[in-house]
């Protein structure tokens, strides 16, 4: 026989598999069934998500006080805000609270309480919940379910209750609920559909707010290029993430506003003070000097103290330059040493903006700017947070000694113009007296109305730099309704997935049953495991009778007899007369069947045939013909009745039957006797055709003491029955040559279950090419053509 091609071999695997499936549409329908509940009842009560984004340029480089709003020496903070940076800021936990602080709405969560679904009330809930006072802002209150009536309403912290007077509470009267003292109003007029309804609220915590806002913004630069960001928050109510989104560009761009206020602020701060000194001690040193005019009518100076004075304006005006600055560092070192913030950290105008001070004291502010932002974000013992207080120490430390190396060298300026002065000073000396005085009370004056004109004009460019402050962001697209999008799972997105789950689930049930099946199922899984040669494969019987042949002479069944007789026909090559045996591995296989099936055949070809029930151990072939067991090949062997008399003539022309007779004590003694030799040879002699029905091989040696006087021998298979592990034995066998011609007949395939079937168009054939042809024969069952066995079986 010619191997099948590969690509047969592929088609009969797939065959196979798909109509393994088709036998377990069960499990098939069940799966769908599962998927497309579950999908059902998620779509039903899906919980949308929808997410909603806004755009918000920032100037990467900027100043926040313009390009050069002050004198030299009177520049203020300018400084490169990175991308990064800002949205480092925009996440941060203080950002995020005083958006919660500033959007009330957002502290309240209203529910409307399903049979199965629960919905969000945001702003759209029938009441309001006014949170009157708190004893701790940063705690959950428990879910609170609500019932309302005209009067007043019913609360209690379980769901399923029974409104009754004793939770019933009026409207707008403050209760109590887990340290909170609430209050409750109704959204304008009530109206009847609320009774029938059922809400509830619960309290959120701020930080908790904040936190979750936190984490659930997202912001992306919207290219490399540019310095645009994208800020986009994903919930369940586009309303509330809308509110949300707006209220932290708001914050956001106040927050930049603020801080490039702050420093001008401080520096205008520190003006005023130093003005307060100078104006007193002005009004001091005018009064004085018109005093002294009153009194001594002295405004002529000679040519000396004409030379003199300007030096020692000069000098003077110097002198307190050095006095005012190393004043300002001795404060500055103070605060330094005594706090730890940059609240009280100025950096006034007469420092250089290319100096290193300048850069110590911006760096110092920014480091406490960047900690206070990230302080409430971050564990106190995250590494960020250690090495920013480590940078803020260092930077403390390096610049008091700056500081302090500063102040000697002021002080150092100080004495040297101290000994200047005296060396004027005693050159004034030798002036008359009140010339000299007058001289002295001119210069206090004139040094000191210097000096306030001066502070008065920087302060005047702080006020101007402030009010010219602009913001270093601005909102391109706010977040609305129609910038939003519905990015929650799509209701055929859950249907495809659901269902295809459950498929494959299925599928893989499936698979592992076949794979658990040690059955053998399928003749291309028969081959696998056996080279020995089938011979035919015989259908299931459907009918009422085991004597399929010659009851129903044109059904499949019988066909495919007729179509084992050709093959063995075709193993003997031409023998007229022939003995067959049959076996099997285990009883229920079949074999019986098979072999009362197997000799009608042969006597319907006008072959003079016996059949001997060679199974002594359970007798079965007088019930199918009518016939008495009270004697048969027992009673033979033990020498009490000729073979004459256990030869039984069937109702059927040609057909002849040995039955088993009695169980005897030792079935397997009396088939190996010389009896059984004898007896097959005289068999031999008349008849044609003889077929020996054995017991199963697998349970008992009596098929092989009995093989030896076969022409051939049927191994018996049963679909969905017979163990693979069964075929070890006769495979041996095979193997070993101890069975002569020895072939396979599967018995009781059915279609669904074997991939295949027979009366589909299938021949076998040793070079006879039998087929079982659909139409000509007929059978118990109507045999329509489905869809399937179209495809399967073209």
């Amino acid at each position: 026989m010619s191997k099948p091609s590969t690509n047969q071999l592929d088609f009969d695997v797939v065959k196979r598999y798909l109509l393994l499936t088709l036998n377990y549409w069960y499990i098939i329908l069940i799966g769908l069934a599962i998927g497309y509940s579950i999908s059902y009842y998620k779509v039903r009560y899906l919980v949308p998500q929808f997410k909603v984004d806004s755009r918000i340029i920032v100037k990467d480089e900027y100043s926040s006080w313009g390009q050069e709003y002050f004198l030299p020496g009177m520049e203020l903070v300018s400084s490169r805000n990175r991308l990064i940076n800002e949205i480092g800021i925009i996440k941060s936990f203080s950002m995020m609270k005083q958006v919660v602080n500033q959007l009330p709405d957002l502290r309240t969560t209203y529910l409307d309480i399903g049979n199965i679904k629960t919905t969000e009330l945001y702003q759209t809930s029938p009441f309001t919940i006014t949170i009157i006072k708190a004893e701790n802002e940063n705690k959950f209150t428990k879910q609170c379910f609500i019932k309302l009536t005209p009067k007043g309403f019913h609360l209690s912290f379980e769901k399923d209750f029974e409104p009754t007077e004793a939770n019933l509470k009026p409207y707008q009267k403050p209760f109590e609920v887990d340290g909170f003292t609430l209050g409750l109003t109704m959204n304008g007029r009530f109206k009847k559909e609320y009774e029938s309804k059922n809400y509830a609220f619960y309290i959120n915590p701020t930080d908790f707010l904040a936190k979750k806002y936190q984490n659930n913004i997202v912001i992306d630069v919207e290219n490399k290029e540019s310095s645009i960001l994208v800020l986009s928050l994903t919930g369940n109510h586009v309303k509330k993430e809308i509110d949300v989104l707006n209220k932290v560009a708001e914050v956001y761009i106040k927050y930049g506003l603020e801080e490039g206020n702050k420093i001008a602020n401080n520096t205008i701060l520190f003006v005023d003070e130093q003005l307060k000194d100078v104006y007193d001690s002005l009004v001091i040193a005018e009064y004085r000097l018109k005093g002294f005019k009153n009194e001594s009518n002295t405004e002529r100076i000679d040519l000396e103290g004409e030379r003199v004075i300007p030096q020692l304006t000069e000098l003077e005006k110097k002198k307190l330059d050095l006095e005012f600055t190393k004043l300002f560092y001795q404060q500055t070192i103070d605060y330094i040493k005594n706090n730890d913030d940059a609240e009280g950290i100025i950096v006034p105008f007469f420092i250089n903006r290319a100096s290193s001070l300048y850069d110590m004291m911006i760096n110092l502010i920014n480091n406490y700017s960047e900690r206070e932002s990230i302080k409430l974000s971050i564990t106190k013992q995250n590494e960020k947070w250690d090495k920013i207080n480590h940078d803020i120490f260092i930077q403390k430390q390096i610049l008091i000694n700056n500081m302090k190396s500063l102040m000697e060298k002021e002080q150092n300026d100080i004495k040297i113009i101290d000994n200047q002065i005296q060396l004027l000073n005693s050159k004034l000396n030798q002036l008359p007296e009140a010339e000299r005085q007058y001289i002295i009370l001119q210069r206090d004056y004139t040094i000191n109305n210097s000096l306030y004109t001066f502070l008065l004009q920087k302060r005047s460019e702080a006020a101007i730099a402030e009010a010219s402050n602009i913001p270093k962001a601005k909102v391109l697209d706010a977040a609305t309704e129609y910038r939003s999008q519905y990015v929650g799972e799509k209701s055929g997105d859950i249907y495809t997935k659901n269902i295809l789950t459950f498929l494959f689930i299925a599928l893989g049930i499936i698979f592992i049953l076949d794979l658990i099946n040690n059955k053998i199922i399928s003749r291309s899984e028969l081959e696998k495991i056996t080279q020995i040669p089938v011979i035919g494969e015989v259908g299931h019987n459907d009918y009422d009778n085991n004597l399929v042949l010659l009851n129903n002479p044109k059904s499949v069944i019988s066909e495919s007899f007729r179509t084992i007789r050709a093959n063995i026909g075709y193993l003997i090559k031409g023998k007229e007369k022939i003995c067959i045996m049959l076996s099997s591995s285990v009883s229920g296989e079949g074999k019986t069947f098979c072999s009362m099936n197997l000799a009608t055949s042969y006597s319907l070809l006008d072959k003079k045939t016996v059949l001997i029930g060679a199974d002594l151990r359970k007798p079965k072939i007088f019930d199918d013909f009518n016939l008495n067991n009270n004697m048969g090949l027992t009673n033979y062997l033990v020498h009490k009745n000729t073979i004459e008399d256990i030869i039984q003539p069937t109702a059927h022309q040609n057909l002849f039957v040995i039955t088993s007779g009695p169980i005897p004590p030792n079935p397997s003694e009396l088939l190996a006797s010389e009896e059984m030799d004898n007896l097959i040879e005289k068999l031999k002699t008349l008849f044609d055709v003889i077929i020996i029905d054995t017991p199963p091989t697998g349970l008992v040696s009596d098929a092989l003491m009995l093989a030896k006087h076969a022409d051939v021998n049927i191994y018996v298979v049963r679909q969905n029955y017979t163990r693979k592990g069964y075929l070890r034995l006769i495979n041996e066998y095979y193997e070993k040559k101890d069975i002569d011609h020895l072939g396979i007949v599967i018995n009781d395939i059915t279609v669904k279950k074997f991939g295949y079937g027979y009366g589909y168009g299938y021949g076998y054939g040793y070079g006879y090419g039998y087929g079982y042809g659909g139409g000509y024969y007929e059978d118990k069952k109507s045999n329509k053509n489905s869809f399937f066995s179209k495809i399967f079986n073209r």
